[in-house]
């Protein structure tokens, strides 16, 4: 049997060798910083400065630390909230996002739901940086719709890559007739070729021609396009990843936001004129879709003017 002494305290240790415990406790972002203390690539020359990024992360430091970073090569918004972010994403129209996960009032998880499942922002790619680094985690934020996972601490140099990568790879594969893209004036004017654009043109040229009869519905819808239920909800899912009720939706939203924009009537002319019998129930939709009010838009877009 052995056994040994251990003195207590630390007055056995020399003064120089003690380290206050303040400074081992170094938070997680010194810990990044450090990992990418080597020469870093010069930036991709086609990244342009109007570019612009939302940065969305609760910790003022990482909001920072990422601003800072990508200041130069890009025009960067912050939110420091999922709520906040949905809300930037919508106004500010960004061309691409990266969200922490962990966050108050909307996390990232719920964030990426919700920008994906909006047909007006659903197309901006979605980078996504977290601690959790455990492949059940990185699973569920690819598989609510992000498209990138990247676990804290990175390599800026990584991430600079992969947001050059996703924003000149940017491709629209669904959505394409949803309504999320402006329509100049009227959606029946794009050129169709294959049976499918031929579909497409079919069903929007109805949903345009009802877009104001709050009566309209998928029975009527159906008995228009010629197929069976089961077939439209088919053909529409795997042509713009969208129900025909949500896609319907998509479209009148979309006609909604291009009307504020005009300001030429007011909102409850506009929610009358998109299919909604209730002024009420359009301004609830609406903000389910745009993360504000009709009202609180029209705002944003004179608060814009002003600048």
């Amino acid at each position: 049997m052995f056994s040994f002494r251990l003195p207590l305290g630390n007055s056995h240790i020399p003064a120089d060798d003690i380290v206050d415990s303040d400074q081992i406790a170094r938070p997680q972002l010194e810990r990044n910083r450090a990992s990418l203390d080597y020469d870093e690539p010069e930036e991709n020359s086609h990244i342009k400065s109007n570019v612009k990024v939302l940065v969305v992360d609760d910790d003022d430091s990482m909001l920072d630390y990422l601003s800072d970073s990508l200041k130069h090569s890009y025009k960067i918004i912050t939110a420091r909230n999922g709520k906040e972010g949905l809300k930037y994403a919508v106004s500010q129209m960004p061309d691409l996002i990266i969200t922490d996960v962990v966050m108050p009032e909307m996390d990232g998880i719920q964030l990426v739901k919700a920008l994906k499942g909006n047909s007006l922002v659903s197309h901006i790619p979605v980078i996504m940086l977290s601690g959790k680094n455990k492949l059940q985690d990185r699973m569920l934020g690819l598989d609510t719709g992000a498209d990138s996972y990247l676990p804290k601490p990175f390599y800026m140099s990584e991430l600079k890559s992969l947001m050059s990568n996703l924003i000149s790879n940017r491709l629209i594969v669904k959505g394409k007739y949803s309504g999320q893209q402006e329509q100049s004036s009227n959606v029946a004017e794009i050129q169709f070729e294959s049976s499918d654009e031929q579909f497409m043109k079919r069903v929007m040229e109805i949903v345009n021609a009802n877009i104001s009869n709050s009566e309209f519905n998928i029975t009527q819808m159906v008995d228009e396009v010629g197929m069976s239920r089961t077939q439209l909800h088919r053909k529409l899912k795997e042509l713009t990843g969208f129900s025909a009720a949500r896609f319907m939706q998509n479209i009148r939203m979309q006609q909604a936001m291009k009307l504020l924009k005009e300001k030429r009537v007011n909102v409850s002319q506009i929610a009358y004129s998109v299919g909604f019998a209730s002024q009420t129930h359009f301004s609830t939709t609406f903000k389910q879709y745009y993360g504000v009010s009709p009202t609180e838009y029209i705002r944003q877009l004179e608060a814009e003017e002003k600048k």
